[in-house]
């Protein structure tokens, strides 16, 4: 929905229509918007390794179990990274 709503109709039609101009179905659109969103998150997990570089495991991680885990998912990095960056506010926090 999000996808509709920030362009036109024809905007979401040109970047999910078939070559020959026909409408992609919805399973195909939704296996689209993950690839582009599987896209996004690994670009953003190398920007973060890029930025922190030798504190990446340092601010990538959590303690679990009394274990320290340092963050590896390409979309739990991403999330994250946007949150430290201020681009995202945590849905717990709008409660």
């Amino acid at each position: 929905m999000q996808r509709w709503r920030n362009g036109t109709p024809e905007q979401f039609w040109a970047a999910f229509s078939a070559p020959d101009g026909k409408e992609l179905t919805y399973t195909l659109i939704l296996e689209r918007l993950a690839k582009e969103r599987t896209a996004g998150y690994q670009q953003l997990s190398e920007d973060a390794r890029k930025e922190y570089g030798d504190r990446f495991d340092e601010v990538f991680s959590y303690i679990k179990g009394g274990w320290h885990w340092v963050k590896s998912k390409a979309c739990d990095i991403a999330k994250q990274y946007l949150k430290l960056k201020g681009l995202v506010v945590d849905e717990e926090e709008d409660e």
